[in-house]
C-alpha cells in the first residue's frame, strides 16, 4: 500500500511537472537554461537535488552503485550507442516498403558523415548534465527506490509510466499538436523508457541507457527527418507512423525491451 500510494504521489508530480512546462513553453518561457556553456533541464535539475538532499549518508560509493554509475562496461555501452541505429534502420526500411520514407542524396556526403561522427564527443560530454542526469534520476534512482519489488515487468512499466508523463511536455515545443501525433510521441517515450528500464536492470549500469540515449540524438538527426525539416538528412519521412518518434519505432522498442526482459531473466537465473 505504501508503494503504491508513493508511486502515485509520484506520478502526480510528472503530471504537474508537464503541465508547467508545456505552460512555460506555450509562453515562451524557457525550461532549459546553461551553466559555464553545459545546458541544463529546469525539470530534472530541481528533482534531482531534492532527491539527493532526502539521502542520509549523502553521496556515497554506496548510492553510486545503487545508481549504477560505478560500473562501466565498454562492449555494452557500444552495442547500447549503436543501438538506435539499428532501430531507425528498421523504421527507415518499413517505410520505404510501404512509401511512407523517401531516400534524398545529401551534397557532399562524406564531409556530412564526417561532421556528425566528430559531433559525438561534444554531444557525449555536453549531454552528461542532462541525459545523464535524468537517466540517473528516473533509472538509477526511482526504479530501484519506488518499484514493484522483485516484479521486473511492474518494474519496468511503472519507470516508463513516470517518465513518459514527466516528458509529455517537450510534444509541445512543435507549436500545434494533434490527438495522433500526441498517442505517438507518447507511446515512443513510454517504449523507449521500458527498453531503458529492462536495459539497466539487464546490466545494472546507468552508462548504457545514457549511450542508448545519446545515439539516438546522433543517428536521429543523422539518419531519418520530416519532408518539412530543413535539416540535412539521408531519408525523409511523410507519415508520423514512421517518424523517428513515431509509431513504427515504438513496436520495435517494446520488442527489443521483451527480449532484453529475457535476457534479464535468463542471467538472473545463471
Amino acid at each position: 500500500m505504501r508503494r503504491a500510494t508513493s508511486f502515485l504521489s509520484l506520478l502526480l508530480a510528472s503530471f504537474f511537472a508537464t503541465l508547467i512546462s508545456a505552460a512555460c513553453i506555450r509562453n515562451g518561457i524557457p525550461i532549459f537554461f546553461r551553466i559555464w556553456e553545459f545546458p541544463f533541464d529546469g525539470r530534472i535539475l530541481p528533482a534531482a537535488l531534492l532527491l539527493l538532499s532526502l539521502e542520509k549518508g549523502g553521496i556515497s560509493a554506496g548510492l553510486l552503485s545503487e545508481l549504477g554509475l560505478r560500473k562501466w562496461q565498454s562492449k555494452t555501452n557500444a552495442f547500447a550507442f549503436f543501438g538506435p541505429a539499428i532501430l531507425l534502420a528498421l523504421t527507415i526500411g518499413f517505410g520505404l516498403i510501404f512509401g511512407s520514407v523517401k531516400y534524398q542524396e545529401i551534397e557532399n556526403a562524406p564531409t556530412f558523415l564526417l561532421a556528425s561522427f566528430l559531433d559525438i564527443p561534444a554531444t557525449c560530454f555536453f549531454s552528461l548534465t542532462t541525459l545523464l542526469l535524468e537517466e540517473v534520476l528516473f533509472r538509477g534512482y526511482l526504479l530501484n527506490r519506488h518499484s514493484d519489488g522483485n516484479n521486473p515487468i511492474m518494474r519496468g512499466a511503472r519507470s516508463a509510466l513516470l517518465w513518459s508523463v514527466f516528458r509529455a511536455g517537450d510534444f509541445f515545443q512543435t507549436g500545434t499538436v494533434d490527438l495522433f501525433s500526441f498517442f505517438a510521441n507518447f507511446s515512443y517515450l513510454f517504449s523507449l523508457g521500458l527498453l531503458l528500464a529492462f536495459l539497466f536492470q539487464m546490466t545494472q549500469s546507468i552508462w548504457p541507457c545514457y549511450f542508448f540515449r545519446v545515439g539516438s540524438l546522433v543517428f536521429s538527426s543523422m539518419l531519418l527527418n520530416s519532408t518539412e525539416s530543413d535539416l540535412n538528412s539521408f531519408f525523409f519521412y511523410n507519415s508520423t507512423l514512421f517518424s523517428n518518434f513515431g509509431v513504427v519505432i515504438a513496436l520495435l522498442n517494446s520488442f527489443f525491451a521483451f527480449l532484453l526482459m529475457k535476457l534479464a531473466k535468463t542471467s538472473r537465473k545463471t
